[in-house]
């Protein structure tokens, strides 16, 4: 594993671009994700990604036996993220619509379908036998949501500066570096 680090740190630092390296072994895969500094917009600002953390935490914890069996059965009951997921991959797909119309390059095409599938589709694999009970499922999305308009207040944002700018960020992220 350290060598596969080491080989993209030293392509990386060969090109000279500033980038932030995240290893993840999943099924003693390891998958290398890298952002490339001037390619990269604040994730925290972007709920689907906080629903994504929130998949990441419930997923560890219906999974492993760190959390006594019954606090991750009340977790996998009133906090099932999977309702959420499909929120997140329908913006998405808007999204991915609206990017056609703006004539995207077929490397952005890639990019994107590839951040869906990984992001949202796959969460949802994992999730098949998971069911949604929508008046319950409801409560956890609100709630979080709330949390993460809180957290940009703070920030100084608002959800809908975020999303007004997101889309067009998306289309050509060198106007924003």
């Amino acid at each position: 594993m350290e060598d596969a680090k080491e080989g993209v740190e030293k392509k990386l630092q060969k090109e000279g671009d500033k980038y932030i390296i995240i290893l993840v072994l999943y099924n003693n895969i390891l998958l290398t994700i890298i952002y490339y500094m001037n390619e990269f917009i604040r994730l925290d600002y972007f709920f689907s990604y906080w629903i994504v953390i929130w998949f990441i935490i419930y997923y560890f914890i219906i999974n492993t036996n760190i959390v006594n069996s019954k606090i991750a059965k009340y977790i996998q009951t009133n906090f099932n993220p999977k309702f959420a997921l499909y929120i997140a991959l329908f913006e998405n797909i808007c999204i991915f619509i609206y990017l056609f119309f703006h004539k995207p390059t077929i490397t952005l095409i890639i990019k994107y379908f590839f951040m869906m599938v990984v992001l949202k589709v796959v969460p949802l694999y994992l999730l098949e036998k998971e069911k949604i009970n929508l008046p319950q499922d409801v409560i956890p999305v609100s709630a979080l949501f709330i949390l993460y308009n809180i957290y940009l207040t703070f920030l100084e944002k608002s959800s809908y500066t975020i999303y007004k700018t997101s889309a067009p960020y998306i289309i050509n992220p060198s106007k924003f570096s």
